[in-house]
């Protein structure tokens, strides 16, 4: 993510349940989260300042429930073979891979037109879709023994003539796949190698050129779901607290992985206007738009009685370094996007640098 460019929109898919299951992608404006002068460092008087006038801001936004823009395109699934899709940003265009194999790759998402993808080999199952140098990795969210005959499949990115194959790759250390089904509880893509941890397993990491695995240890990567490495950032990986539910940064070189930060008061504690209860389900993710700004996209559900309504929750942030390049985070604005009745789930999408 070296020299990356930042961003000011932010894709979501939204997963609408019903008869017609069906995927939105929603583009969100951004820029107006991050406050105009938080690149430079501030005094001591300034940092009060500044805390009040995030307190502030927080206690307007958590006020107010706004309603997502209108989809730029949908997907509908087939009702007669229902399916499961994960998604991924790859520079403009975006991926996708089905419980059922299917692939596609819609290259202009405000038109919503779908080109069909080479069937994954053996995959069926729920996956992480991972850009990494030229080449595209699909990874199973469960290391299942039986059920499949891999846990990693890999495609040339688009762009090429000639339209290839998924291939399978091999797979990892024995006994990191088993019968009980372990889950991949984190994962991130450095350099040219992948890293995996599974429920219990410990972490073992893929060597892209070699084609190779190696068992790192037993114990698993201390944060949750996808890790960021930010080169700008002292090269620390940024992911959330799998206890806390907050952000941290990892150093990834060190053996085991460990946390060098953890801010607490990264998790949001407030609720929109007029409601009395706020559940944060587990399902949240972490955005890296560039110069030191994360996004972190929570599925929450709220109301005062049964059944709660979902939305989304965004919290923009920014990790600031020091002269002595201790870090610090900032936190900016906080918003609240009221999803659709049948709304299950929203992803926001990590962009391709």
């Amino acid at each position: 993510m070296a020299g990356a460019v930042e961003q000011n929109r932010l894709l979501v898919v939204v997963e609408i349940g019903g008869l017609e299951h069906q995927y939105h992608f929603v583009e969100v404006n951004i820029r107006g989260m991050f406050y105009p002068d938080s690149g430079s460092v501030p005094n001591k008087s300034s940092v009060r300042a500044r805390a009040t006038a995030t307190a502030r801001a927080t206690a307007r936004a958590c006020g107010s429930l706004c309603s997502l823009p209108v989809p730029m395109a949908r997907y509908r699934t087939s009702i007669d073979m229902p399916e499961r899709i994960d998604f991924a940003l790859i520079g403009t265009n975006i991926a996708g891979v089905s419980s059922n194999g299917n692939t596609f790759m819609m290259s202009d998402p405000r038109s919503g037109a779908l080109s069909a993808g080479p069937e994954l080999q053996s995959l069926r199952s729920r996956a992480y879709l991972i850009p990494l140098g030229h080449r595209l990795y699909a990874l199973s969210q469960y290391m299942y023994d039986l059920d499949q005959l891999t846990c990693l499949e890999t495609l040339p990115l688009p762009g090429r003539r000639r339209q290839e194959p998924w291939h399978a790759l091999p797979d990892p250390p024995p006994g990191y796949r088993c019968l009980d089904a372990p889950r991949v509880t984190a994962y991130l893509a450095a350099g040219t190698r992948l890293w995996v941890s599974a429920e219990g397993m410990g972490t073992c990491t893929f060597d892209t050129i070699r084609r190779e695995w190696r068992k790192e240890g037993d114990s698993e990567l201390p944060f949750q779901g996808r890790g960021l490495v930010v080169p700008e950032l002292g090269g620390l990986c940024f992911g959330l607290c799998p206890k806390k539910n907050c952000l941290c940064a990892c150093d990834i070189q060190q053996s085991p992985p460990a946390v060098r930060y953890m801010w607490e008061d990264t998790r949001p504690r407030c609720n929109p206007s007029g409601t009395r209860f706020c559940f944060y389900p587990p399902e949240v993710n972490l955005i890296y738009i560039g110069n030191g700004k994360f996004c972190i996209s929570w599925n929450i559900r709220f109301g005062n009685q049964a059944p709660l309504r979902p939305a989304i929750l965004l919290t923009a942030l920014q990790v600031l370094a020091s002269a002595v390049g201790k870090l610090r985070v900032v936190n900016h604005k906080v918003r609240f996007y009221q999803m659709p009745s049948q709304g299950n789930v929203a992803h926001a999408l990590q962009p391709d640098f």
